[in-house]
């Protein structure tokens, strides 16, 4: 189950980044008071979001990797 996790936080990492792409090339397209007034509603809050919990599951991952770890150096 530990060694799936891996894979999970690498999509979740590519999937915030090509997010994050796209909201980028359509800012260069848009760029007026309602697009500024999204961004800051919605875009940027998500965006944050999204590399906080990308981190996060970095951290977990990590935290479970050594915690199987040290449960099986002790068994």
């Amino acid at each position: 189950m530990i060694g799936s996790l891996a894979p999970a936080v690498t999509a979740y990492a590519e999937a915030t980044g090509a997010l994050k792409r796209s909201l980028a090339e359509t800012r260069g397209l848009w760029d007026d008071a309602a697009r500024h007034a999204f961004d800051r509603q919605h875009a940027d809050p998500i965006g944050d979001a999204a590399s906080r919990a990308e981190a996060e599951l970095r951290r977990l991952a990590e935290e479970l990797v050594s915690a199987a770890s040290l449960l099986a150096s002790s068994a």
